[in-house]
């Protein structure tokens, strides 16, 4: 080696770009109105809010509209939309399904679920994060049945070798016990 010489060293293998982390959308909803829980055809029949908010120049307002619920078709309404703030809202309303449990009958309890996932874009896309925001109006009551829970939460869902990041929302709902008891339990207990 020669003295006062310089070793540069070229790397061989070049370092593989970086993956880009998916998009988060931040999804909101604030219910409405449960109008209606049809026991027979397993259907609830809702009114509310929905909202995403996103980092301009992450994504656009078109690909965040191009989102579907699983489990219905209902009408939504733009109420407010602001590319350049990155928000979008919606009014929706619909019946949505869901097979329930009578397993506990007369004492069951039902989740009434909203799943929104995103047509096209997969979780190493886009992820939806939940707003802690989300509620229920404080007027929202389901007639023959006492309010037990609200939550919001993200799930992956797996289709055709992909994963989707799903938004959920769910009321669970109940039968006022002393109302099941006297209604169902007391005339068979008399009739014995």
């Amino acid at each position: 080696m020669l003295l006062g010489a310089t070793i540069s060293s070229v790397p061989l293998v070049q370092a593989k770009a970086e993956a880009k982390p998916p998009v988060e959308v931040l999804t909101g909803v604030r219910l409405v109105n449960v109008e209606k829980v049809d026991l027979a055809s397993n259907t609830y029949r809702l009114d509310f809010y929905l909202w995403f908010s996103w980092t301009p120049g992450e994504i656009n307002m078109t690909q965040v509209q191009a989102f579907e619920f699983l489990n219905s078709s209902p009408s939504k309404d733009v109420v407010f939309a602001t590319e350049a703030e990155g928000f979008l809202e919606y009014r929706v309303k619909g019946d949505f399904v869901k097979t329930f449990d009578f397993s506990r009958y007369p004492f069951e309890s039902h989740a009434l679920v909203v799943t929104i996932e995103h047509k096209n874009m997969n979780s190493t896309a886009l992820v939806y994060t939940f707003d802690k925001d989300s509620s229920l109006d404080s007027g929202v009551n389901v007639v023959g049945w006492d309010l037990i829970s609200f939550d919001t939460y993200v799930v992956e869902h797996e289709f055709s070798g992909n994963s989707f990041s799903n938004f959920v929302f769910d009321l669970r709902v109940g039968r006022p016990f002393f109302s099941s008891l006297v209604k169902n339990v007391l005339p068979i207990t008399v009739m014995s």
